[in-house]
C-alpha cells in the first residue's frame, strides 16, 4: 500500500508539473518544448516518488517501533503483574 500511495502521488504531481510548465513559462517568456518539459517532470516525479515512499516507510518503523516500545512497557507494568498475579 505504501508504493501504491507514493506513486499515486507523483503520478498527480506529475500531471499538475506538466499542466503548470504548460500554463506557467509562457507567462514569464519561457519557452519550454513538450520533450524537456516531460524530462525535467519526468526526473522530478522520480525523486518525489522516492522521497515520499522513503518518508511513509520511515514513519512506519517509528510507529511500529513507538507500539512495541508501549507493549514492553505495559508488560513490565507492575499494574500488569498484579493482573497477572491475580487471574494467574
Amino acid at each position: 500500500m505504501d508504493a501504491l500511495e507514493a506513486t499515486t502521488n507523483a503520478v498527480l504531481g506529475l500531471a499538475l508539473s506538466v499542466l503548470a510548465v504548460w500554463l506557467v513559462f509562457p507567462l514569464f517568456g519561457w519557452a519550454v518544448t513538450l520533450k524537456s518539459n516531460l524530462a525535467v517532470t519526468g526526473l522530478f516525479f522520480g525523486l518525489s516518488w522516492a522521497r515520499s515512499y522513503a518518508l511513509r516507510r520511515l514513519f512506519r518503523w517509528i510507529e511500529g517501533r513507538n507500539r512495541q516500545q508501549r507493549a514492553e512497557l505495559r508488560a513490565d507494568s507492575p499494574y500488569r503483574k498484579v493482573e497477572v498475579a491475580r487471574h494467574g
